[in-house]
């Protein structure tokens, strides 16, 4: 059996998300992502905002240069999930999971992706926003949420 369902989280889920958009290999039936982000740029500006210190200028640009001390393949000028949505096969089955209270990526980031998706032609994308749970555990606990 070649069926392959692609399963991912954070970081794993956006590079899924890029992974399909380049190559889209024809095993791959479905994917289920949890805490996706559309780009890096979402996570700084949430951080700087959640942080409060969003009103230094050029914290931003800072907390993106830290990202990528961090996370050394990370390339501010790289590909991004949100640009590589469109181009996954359109029939693809997509479930999207997010809590409104990730506490790292935040739930608009994933937002923005589905509504990508939805948004370029891709009817068989499904978003689950849970109300409250912790970043990275979400699919092994027991919570209610709301399907779109």
């Amino acid at each position: 059996n070649n069926d392959v369902v692609l399963i991912g989280v954070s970081r794993g889920a956006s590079t899924i998300v890029n992974f399909m958009g380049l190559d889209n290999p024809d095993q791959v039936k479905a994917i289920v992502i949890e805490s996706p982000f559309d780009c890096v740029d979402s996570i700084a500006t949430s951080v700087c905002h959640e942080s409060k210190f969003s009103w230094i200028p050029g914290i931003k640009r800072w907390c993106c240069k830290l990202m990528s001390f961090i996370f050394c393949k990370y390339k501010p000028h790289g590909i991004r999930p949100i640009d590589c949505a469109a181009k996954i096969k359109r029939n693809l089955p997509i479930l999207i999971i997010a809590s409104a209270r990730d506490g790292l990526v935040p739930v608009w980031s994933s937002i923005n992706l589905y509504h990508e998706l939805r948004n370029t032609g891709h009817e068989n994308t499904y978003l689950v926003i849970f109300e409250d749970g912790k970043h990275a555990k979400l699919i092994n606990h027991n919570r209610h949420g709301s399907l779109y």
